[in-house]
């Protein structure tokens, strides 16, 4: 009686351990929660583009600005296949031309994502697919586009704000939320959930032992008619 038993904590530690759990669910709920769901409205309720048939319509709104992230990432946490390696470096050419003279020429399986002169005032838009009602983000950056799923993986937050900027193998995505980088190019994760501060270092903590996953990207092309196309998930 009286001894302390090895391996068992304590009642002070364990009351201590709920008290922790509690306020970091308390912050969860009323601050990144809340957050995360009015970005995904606004992701949706934005302009997107539907059916091939007739062509997306021109977004308004102005994007809010961003500081380019100046750390230059190179190392690869998690390649788009699942394996563990480095970026190979990015093609210096522009997107892929196609001839195609109208939207109802667009094959199969292809998205429309609007004209290319749209994305001269506004260079991000999201899509919803009419076939499969999946989202996704068109990009373009240093005149070349880029297509991806809507949401970054670790914690579903929409791409709509996320920061591009040029890293030392091609472009860089970050989501501003929980901070996880990917190789806007391949999908690859180039640092998962950094904890560089409060609020990063809350979530990150969430995904400590949560393995990294890869951004789903697809291939782009712009038609002669100057519309951006994309590869999407429908055969």
């Amino acid at each position: 009686e009286g001894r302390i038993r090895i391996g068992v904590p304590s009642r002070h530690v364990r009351k201590q351990k709920n008290v922790h759990d509690r306020i970091m669910a308390t912050i969860i709920t009323a601050h990144i929660a809340p957050v995360v769901a009015s970005r995904a409205q606004l992701a949706t309720s934005r302009p997107l583009s539907y059916s091939r048939a007739s062509s997306s319509t021109s977004a308004t709104s102005k994007l809010a600005s961003y500081k380019p992230c100046t750390r230059q990432i190179s190392r690869v946490v998690c390649a788009a296949d699942g394996s563990k390696g480095f970026a190979a470096g990015p093609s210096k050419k522009g997107n892929k031309r196609v001839n195609i003279s109208s939207p109802a020429d667009i094959p199969k399986g292809w998205e429309n994502a609007g004209k290319v002169e749209e994305y001269d005032a506004q260079p991000r838009k999201p899509i919803i697919s009419p076939y499969t009602k999946e989202a996704f983000m068109v990009f373009m950056f240093e005149g070349k586009f880029y297509a991806t799923e809507a949401n970054g993986t670790a914690f579903k937050y929409p791409l709509v704000d996320a920061v591009i900027s040029n890293g030392e193998k091609g472009p860089v995505i970050t989501v501003p939320l929980d901070g996880t980088s990917y190789d806007l190019t391949t999908g690859e994760v180039l640092e998962w959930c950094p904890t560089d501060n409060f609020v990063r270092g809350i979530i990150g903590g969430l995904k400590k032992k949560t393995a990294p996953v890869a951004l789903k990207v697809f291939q782009t092309k712009v038609a002669s008619d100057n519309t951006v196309i994309f590869k999407g998930q429908r055969e």
